[in-house]
């Protein structure tokens, strides 16, 4: 029986190496906790409302190893509210509460890339202390600006090397997740195996507006600004990140880290891009691209199955833009094109996940809400289009759907995965900047 430390919130991983005999220990900071038996592991906020329902979808991979004798361990960071009562000898919960990070109150870009480690060092100690003293024989890290699993990896290598190597024990090794995109983190440490800086748009291009957009190496424009985002980002991350936003790393008893370091020392990296489409990319054997699959849907919540089924539309035209928009804060023109294009489909219902304030005047084809049950709607027959940001797993989902896509990027990578569906000539893109109530109607009008 070997010990397996992933501070990562995927669990399909998690399952393969439970069902291989592994006792798997869940550093997890990302979702809720379950009452399961066998499983062990510390966060800090629970989903509430609707959002209750996603979070048992989340959590059966834990009831699985539950079944088949393994322990998990969570650290509790979150401060909001305490963990759930739960009556078994096998649950073991760390709190370590942390104060909770406010957009408005700091950068966040130093909160993320630096204050994080800082509070749990200060706040967590202990904890911290016992996950470093302890044996792990494999450390997976999700490279979303997860600080602490950058200076856990790359501390455990040290000292493993500092004691011997070979000589001195074992060897933890380590595997880099990249949830989000084809490794976020550093184009010039892993530009040999899927971030070409070249044959496909760079990571962060700018927001297409229509296919004339599409990224295309055949065009001198386009691969000059290629060479210029990929330059930035060289910049950014190999010099300003390692150099200024992230000192903590250093009271981590891991001075001097660089990007180099932790993907030289990984094992192996993983990616939840969806490969074998769009742009031509290398591959070498130590990148996997993991995105390429599908999960089958739920039982429809009677809310939303009632609106779905009502006989007065020609179908649903389905919204949603991730977790992450704070509607509140959007300029007026944006919900207002939304909505004045989404009120002149009024023979068609629509499905608008949204977490704004109230909107007015409302009409009865569009329903507003805060949660939606998105791969039961993707999968409803009646479904005509589905309009997203374009992250990552959306884009996915929608493809496994065989739903129209609209993508409407609104930062990070997702302008890149629009990009690529212009380029496969699977959805038109509505650009945020330029958008107007006749085109948001125009293109979803043209789509369905």
């Amino acid at each position: 029986m070997t010990n397996n430390l992933i501070p990562i919130p995927n669990f399909d991983l998690i399952l393969v190496l439970a069902s291989n005999g592994h006792s798997v220990y869940v550093l997890d900071t990302i979702f809720s906790t379950n009452k399961s038996k066998l499983i062990n592991y510390h966060r800090a906020q629970l989903p509430q409302d609707d959002e209750g329902e996603e979070a048992k979808k989340a959590f059966a991979n834990f009831l699985w190893l539950s079944q088949h004798n393994h322990s998990v361990f969570v650290l509790w960071t979150f401060s909001s509210q305490p963990p759930p009562s739960v009556k078994t000898k096998n649950i073991k919960f760390i709190l370590s509460p942390l104060p909770e990070h406010k957009n408005q109150d700091k950068s966040n870009a130093e909160y993320i890339w630096n204050k994080t480690v800082g509070n749990a060092l200060e706040q967590a100690l202990i904890p911290v202390v016992e996950i470093i003293n302890s044996d792990w024989d494999l450390i997976i890290v999700d490279d979303l600006f997860w600080t602490f699993g950058f200076a856990l990896t790359t501390l455990k290598h040290r000292l493993w090397e500092k004691n011997g190597g070979g000589g001195g024990g074992k060897e933890t090794k380590s595997i880099i997740y990249s949830t989000a995109g084809q490794t976020l983190l550093s184009a010039e440490s892993i530009k040999s195996t899927g971030r070409d800086w070249v044959s496909k748009s760079p990571l962060f291009p700018f927001i297409p507006t229509d296919k004339n957009d599409a990224y295309t190496p055949k065009r001198f424009t386009h691969r000059l600004h290629a060479l210029f985002e990929n330059g930035a980002e060289y910049i950014l991350m190999n010099w300003i990140v390692e150099q200024f936003l992230m000192p903590n790393i250093a009271r981590f008893a891991v001075p001097n880290f660089t990007w180099k370091e932790l993907y030289t020392r990984s094992s192996l990296q993983l990616s939840d891009s969806i490969d074998r489409l769009g742009w031509p990319l290398s591959k070498g054997p130590e990148m996997i691209n993991i995105g390429a699959h599908c999960k089958n849907p739920g039982k429809m919540p009677e809310k939303f199955r009632k609106f779905i089924e009502e006989e007065d539309s020609e179908g649903i035209i389905y919204v949603a833009f991730g977790t992450y928009p704070e509607w509140s804060l959007a300029p007026k023109r944006i919900i207002s094109a939304l909505m004045g294009a989404f009120e002149r489909l009024n023979k068609f219902k629509i499905i608008f996940a949204y977490n704004g304030p109230p909107i007015k005047n409302l009409n009865k084809n569009i329903l507003l809400t805060k949660w939606a049950p998105q791969l039961e709607i993707l999968a409803n027959p009646k479904t005509k289009a589905y309009i997203t940001h374009g992250g990552l797993k959306s884009v996915r989902e929608g493809l496994c759907s065989g739903v129209p896509l609209i993508l409407m990027p609104l930062f990070a990578e997702q302008a890149h995965n629009a990009q690529q569906l212009l380029v496969m000539g699977i959805g038109p893109v509505i650009n945020k900047y330029t958008l107007t109530v006749d085109s948001v109607y125009s293109t979803i009008y043209s789509t369905i």
